[in-house]
């Protein structure tokens, strides 16, 4: 199992999850959405991103990369867009 931190749009938590190597980049953020349903109404637009990277979620885990405590997020991607320009 590796322990990951996500954030979730329009949660105000950071949320620890536990993944397994063989898991879809989709079950994870399924997984998150169940974690944080009392505050965030689960959704079918949402992506998961490490650094601005977003993950086919199709890919499994282990072919992601994801490392143990590594930061993801979870967004759509219009959020995606939007913060891509506040940075810049």
């Amino acid at each position: 199992m590796i322990p990951i931190y996500s954030f979730l749009e329009g949660d105000s938590l950071v949320l620890l999850i536990f993944a397994y190597e063989d898991e879809t980049i989709q079950e994870i953020i399924n997984k998150v959405q169940i974690s944080a349903n009392l505050r965030v109404k689960p959704r079918t637009d949402l992506n998961l991103y490490r650094n601005e990277k977003k993950f086919d979620p199709k890919m499994t885990v282990k072919e992601a990369g994801l490392l143990p405590l590594e930061i993801i997020h979870i967004h759509s991607e219009v959020q995606n867009a939007v913060s891509s320009r506040v940075s810049h």
